[in-house]
């Protein structure tokens, strides 16, 4: 009996592990990308940041809109700042609604004026 009980307490772990990691995944590669375009972003507008960062969150399927994306531009540096809310599925049936925020500068590298 007991080693029923531990086996579908591992069970249960797992499964949780198995629905939460992927979530955290996808949030760190989501901001890497964001970071990689701000990184490389001090030639374009505002706007054009704004809608490189939405089509990055629709490849990694974060729910975010144009409006929540805010972009800020100081000299050649490129500011980029927004949340958004996914639930993470602790337990099956029940999740749980985690708010991810991205917060990144984007400095060009000391290479970047010769960079076409």
């Amino acid at each position: 009996m007991r080693t029923l009980i531990k086996l579908a307490l591992f069970a249960l772990v797992l499964n949780a592990a198995a629905h939460v990691v992927p979530v955290f995944w996808n949030y760190v590669k989501f901001r890497d990308a964001v970071a990689e375009t701000a990184k490389f972003s001090s030639r374009r507008s505002e706007r054009d940041v704004q809608e490189r960062v939405l089509s990055i969150a629709q490849r990694f399927d974060v729910p975010v809109t144009l409006q929540q994306i805010a972009v800020r531009k100081h000299s050649d540096r490129t500011y980029v700042e927004m949340a958004y809310t996914k639930p993470l599925e602790y337990f099956p049936g029940r999740s749980y609604p985690m708010e991810f925020t991205v917060k990144v500068e984007g400095v060009p590298p000391p290479y970047a004026e010769v960079l076409p």
